[in-house]
């Protein structure tokens, strides 16, 4: 796992956008119903529906001959994986995703249709992530985390150079929340190019992303809110290098259309 002095910088993000050019696609931004300021970022229209192509795709990438020999794994719950696969059949590396017996049979099958192997282990993504750590040690597969790995933070952050570059007049960003990869990415883009912009990272309030501050607090100290609950014991690295970036943390429920719109105003 990597450490906050492990993470990347502006220019690994703009060699990352470089580096993906030619696999992940640069989505539009475009007017939502919520009113003519809320914009949508379309990450739905990657090749494999999802934005998490950006950081894999730059993970693999930037992995020596030595290691793309060896392979690589991941733990994902269908999305990180389908991503890994995919940027893995593109560059000739055998890739093993871990699943929970949690996931969807769909998701199974569509990470296994880009030529990937699959391995369940048990019921909850904790089981999944062991397994990672075993074919780890006994196997010497190279592990891609989803968010908890600098390359990938860098491939997700390239979202916020495009943002930028398609409205210079940003003022707010509000970015989902899981693991942190994706809001740390964005945090570090936009915050170095214009450190005006707010970003507010957003989860569910019966899935939020992440626990009470993590027991280092100096990594906080820019934090202004953190009104954030979940049963995770601590914050992920990426989720900790994003509030260390000067992040407005607050929580949003999913399910309240005016909840969300309402941060324009805030």
């Amino acid at each position: 796992m990597p450490t906050m002095d492990d993470l990347p910088t502006l220019r690994d993000v703009r060699d990352a956008a470089r580096t993906i050019a030619d696999i992940a696609w640069r989505t539009p931004l475009v007017r939502s119903s919520l009113g003519p300021d809320v914009m949508l970022k379309l990450e739905t229209m990657q090749p494999i529906g999802a934005f998490k192509l950006r950081g894999a795709a730059n993970a693999l990438s930037k992995l020596g001959d030595a290691r793309k020999v060896r392979g690589v794994v991941c733990a994902s719950t269908g999305n990180h994986g389908r991503a890994v696969a995919y940027a893995a059949k593109l560059q000739g590396i055998h890739a093993v995703v871990c699943l929970s017996e949690l996931v969807p049979d769909v998701k199974v099958r569509a990470i296994e249709a880009l030529g990937a192997e699959v391995r369940r282990a048990g019921k909850t993504q904790d089981d999944a992530e062991q397994e990672v750590r075993r074919l780890v040690t006994e196997e010497g597969l190279v592990e891609i985390s989803p968010f908890d790995h600098p390359d990938v933070i860098a491939g997700q952050g390239t979202i916020g150079l495009e943002l930028l570059e398609d409205r210079p007049d940003l003022e707010t960003l509000l970015v989902p929340m899981s693991g942190g990869g994706l809001i740390g990415g964005i945090a570090l883009t936009v915050k170095a190019v214009k450190p005006s912009v707010r970003v507010i990272g957003v989860t569910m309030d019966r899935g939020a992303a992440m626990a009470s501050p993590p027991a280092d607090s100096s990594t906080l100290t820019n934090c202004r809110r953190w009104p954030i609950r979940s049963a995770v014991a601590s914050a992920t690295i990426a989720t900790r290098f994003a509030c260390a970036a000067n992040l407005s943390m607050n929580r949003c429920s999913s399910r309240n259309r005016k909840s969300i719109a309402g941060w324009r105003h805030c």
